[in-house]
This record gives C-alpha cells, structure tokens and sequence, in this order.
C-alpha cells in the first residue's frame, strides 16, 4: 500500500488515470451481470478495439507527438522524462477524449427523445461515415502515388503552429507532468475538432447497439484505452533512443495503409449504423 501511495504521489496523472479505468471497469462488470445485449460482446468490442486504435493511428497526432519528444530533445531532457512527459500526456489525453465522448453519447441518447431529429442525425452520420470513407480513398490513392503532400492537412496550419508554440512553453516548466497532462488535454481537445471525424459515427454505433447506459460507457472505455496505445508505443520508442527522424519516417511509410484501412472501416460503420440504427 505504501509503494502504491509513493507512487501515486510520484505519478499524480497515472494516479487518476488508474482511478478513471477503475470507475468504468466497475461499470463494466455492473453491466456484465445484466443480459447482454444480441451481438454486443463480438460486434461492439471488436468495433470499439479496431476504431480506437485507428483513431490513435492518426498522422496528424504523430506529427504532435514527434514534435513534442523533440523539443524534448533539444531542452535535453533524460529519458526518464520521456516517460513522465508520455504518461501524463497519455492520461490527460485519455481522460479528455473520454469525458468528450460521454458527454456526445448523452447528448446523442437525450436526442432520441425526439424520434424526428434522431432519425435525422442518424442519416447524417451514415452519409458522413461514407463521405469521409471516400475521402480517406482518395488519400489513399495520392499517397500511393508519392503524393501525400497533396492530402489536405487535417489541422490548420495556424493551430498547429499554436500548439507547438504552447508545447515549447509549458514543457519549460519544472512540473513537467503537470504540463503534459494539460498539454494531453488541450491536445485532445484540438484533435476531435480536428481530426476527430470517426469519433461521432462510432458513439452512434454504441449508442445503436446497446440502450444500457454501463454498456456504452465500457464500449467507450475499450475505445479510448486502444486509442492512446499508439501514444504509448511512440513515447516508448523514444525512451528506447529511436530517433525523431525515423519515427516520421515510420509514420510517413505507413500513410497508405493507414488511409485505406480508414477508408474500409469508415464504410463498414456506416453499413453497420443503416443495420443496427
């Protein structure tokens, strides 16, 4: 008990992470003694897995993160730092995210009480899922062709130079985890006005699939938690001394499977949204 104190008091933003992945684990289980819902546990799982982590695939959260570990670099920070600055920013990523999608999936159910507008919002989502997975095609195909300079960038170019210059500040602060954990919300905040576009048509598909409240919220829980493994998974490269240079070049190789594969699950969730909505 004592270690896990020195811990929490050692690691504040893991502490409350730990606490969050405790709170809707427990909700989880409640929901688990109730009958579960047709289909829910191979459908809604395995869709919540494979949309988390293509969310956390993301080029434009890379391309943050990579320049975050370095201006680390420079500020020459040990690498025990690294794992500081990549679990605060992970846990203020996550809990950010989270509370974003639970407050759309409320949003989303309250609306249901309007039969009208709920069929509506629906439609639009189904159309948005298609429209975005044909977009996501068309970078496929300019990136096969060398030419992913011409996919148009996901963040403004004034906000990303915003973010950076508010990563460059914060990170000169001596409460380093403090920082990384706001910057991880701040951050996740500006990816889901961003990049976020599969977020919404996924909390519709939770929303679709289960009408139990503990349900959705573990759907969501699955979903951020495979969401900020790619996170996790950059910040450990990092520690383990790979460079920025070829993280980018990693991420860059990558773009065209990552593009086609958002495109196939784009389109497979809005098939899924017109059968279960």
């Amino acid at each position: 008990m004592t270690r896990v104190l020195r811990l929490a008091r050692a690691h504040p933003a893991l502490a409350v992470t730990g606490v969050a992945v405790f709170l809707f684990g427990f909700a989880a289980l409640a929901a688990a003694r109730q009958p579960v819902e047709p289909g829910f546990l191979k459908i809604g799982l395995a869709a919540a897995l494979m949309g988390g982590l293509i969310d956390g695939i993301n080029p434009s959260a890379f391309a943050t993160l990579i320049f975050l570990i370095g201006y680390l670099a420079t500020l020459q920070r040990p690498g025990k730092d690294i794992l500081v600055v990549g679990s605060a920013f992970s846990a203020g990523f996550f809990l950010a995210y989270l509370g974003i999608g639970i407050s759309l999936s409320e949003l989303l159910l309250q609306l249901e009480f309007l039969p009208k507008v709920a069929v509506a919002i629906n439609w639009g989502i189904i159309v948005l899922a298609f429209v975005l997975g044909t977009l996501s095609l068309l970078d496929f195909y300019r990136a096969c062709r060398g030419r992913a300079e011409e996919m148009p960038p996901k963040i403004p170019s004034p906000i990303r130079r915003a973010m950076n210059l508010m990563i460059a500040r914060r990170l000169r602060t001596s409460h380093v985890a403090l920082a990384a954990f706001g910057l991880g919300v701040f951050i996740a905040a500006v990816e889901f006005i961003s990049t976020g576009q599969l977020y919404p048509p996924m909390i519709q598909f939770m929303n679709s699939i289960s009408a139990r409240r503990a349900e959705v919220r573990c759907l969501l829980l699955v979903y951020n938690l495979a969401c900020i493994l790619p996170l996790v998974a950059i910040f450990l490269f990092a520690y383990w001394g790979v460079g920025t240079e070829k993280l980018n070049g990693l991420m860059h190789r990558q773009i065209p499977l990552m593009k086609l594969v958002m495109a196939m699950f784009f389109f497979g969730l809005g098939v899924a949204l017109i059968v279960f909505g």
